[in-house]
């Protein structure tokens, strides 16, 4: 990304002002625009933002003044789209609970809190690059995916503070050059799987479905997910493949459809456990298994999901078994990190748990 001249003048005065103490005079405008061979609008435009942050003050009739330094710290969160509320919801469920746990501790510490959207369409890789140029050396940015990459150079030059919640059981290896330099908030991703492996296993669970409801998307919690229990599955004697994830776009719109694959699918492996995403749509599948297959949880069957956190159908007596993620109390710990002064390079670690119902803990005939 080429930049601007104003976001040179910008950045210059920015840095000018901080290295100056409290309340010294900064060149007049004028002075500005033969400096930098800019024009008084662009020059303006400059200040204006410079005290907008509090960075400089002006004083009518006398010039334009460096402030003392803030001492109201700020955490920006990233989101990926001004629409992120017309995001599909599984998205949004697990976004919001680490925005509600930085909001609200925040609150607490008195921290200056902004939500910040980074694109206009959502399409990864479509970056507005204009919400992004107010961010800097002084600011404490909330990362939640590795969909975020194509900012993260971005970041580096803009020398941010990164709190890297991860959420999305992915691999590192790739982003380590970057996350070796920001302060990670984590959990054990291979643990979570072989904790939702070892509670099938232990319900008499020895075909696993891993059943999707919409398109697989690159980097997602979803896509991580599943690979995890993929790879945690090579250590336990059980039939689970990636051939048996069930793609669809239609979001269960055709229910024929729906219940066509899922008897092929049961056909074809004779499944007695499903690992799925999202617990809405996983009472539909259980719903159509019960009418349509006569299997009954947990006698026949045993369901459990990684998005745990919508409520149950009113017909519907038995919860899913879902796979629960500290993401409220990783969101908490960001707003603690920055407000006690621990950022550092490195990892907070955290622990998901499982939340045991009536459909998985009893063992199937």
């Amino acid at each position: 990304m080429k930049e601007s001249l104003h976001q040179k003048i910008y950045d210059k005065l920015y840095k000018q002002a901080l290295s100056l103490p409290p309340h010294s005079k900064l060149p007049s405008e004028n002075q500005l625009c033969e400096n930098f061979s800019a024009s008084r609008m662009t020059i303006n435009k400059a200040i204006t933002r410079l005290a907008s942050k509090g960075i400089i003050y002006r004083k009518k009739g006398s010039g334009t003044y460096s402030s003392p330094q803030q001492k109201t710290k700020s955490i920006k969160f990233l989101i990926p789209s001004v629409n992120f509320n017309n995001m599909p919801i599984e998205n949004m469920i697990w976004i919001n609970q680490i925005i509600n746990g930085v909001m609200s501790k925040a609150a607490e510490k008195m921290l200056k809190f902004e939500i910040i959207p980074i694109s206009k369409s959502n399409i990864y890789g479509e970056i507005e690059w204009s919400f992004l140029m107010d961010l800097d050396k002084n600011d404490y940015v909330v990362i939640v995916s590795s969909w975020f990459e194509p900012l993260f150079d971005f970041l580096i030059q803009r020398e941010c503070k990164i709190l890297f919640v991860d959420s999305s059981f992915k691999e590192e290896c790739f982003y380590r050059k970057y996350m070796d330099n920001w302060h990670m908030l984590t959990y054990s991703k291979e643990k979570a799987a072989r904790d939702v492996l070892n509670c099938l296993i232990e319900s008499g669970t020895s075909r696993i479905a891993l059943v999707s409801t919409h398109e697989i998307i690159m980097g997602s919690p979803e896509t991580s997910f599943y690979s995890s229990c993929i790879n945690a599955s090579k250590s336990f004697n059980i039939s689970l493949s990636e051939l048996n994830i069930l793609k669809t776009k239609s979001k269960f719109r055709d229910m024929e459809i729906l219940k066509r694959e899922l008897k092929g699918l049961y056909d074809k492996i004779k499944y007695d456990g499903i690992i799925f995403y999202d617990a809405h749509n996983m009472y539909e599948i259980a719903s159509i298994l019960k009418n349509e297959l006569k299997m009954e949880a947990p006698e026949d069957i045993s369901y459990i999901t990684w998005m745990g956190d919508t409520p149950s159908p009113q017909n519907e007596q038995k919860r899913i078994s879902s796979l629960k993620l500290p993401l409220v109390e990783m969101g908490q710990t960001c707003a603690n990190i920055v407000a006690d002064g621990n950022y550092r390079p490195g990892e907070t670690h955290f622990t998901a748990f499982l939340d045991l119902q009536d459909t998985t803990k009893t063992p199937k005939k």
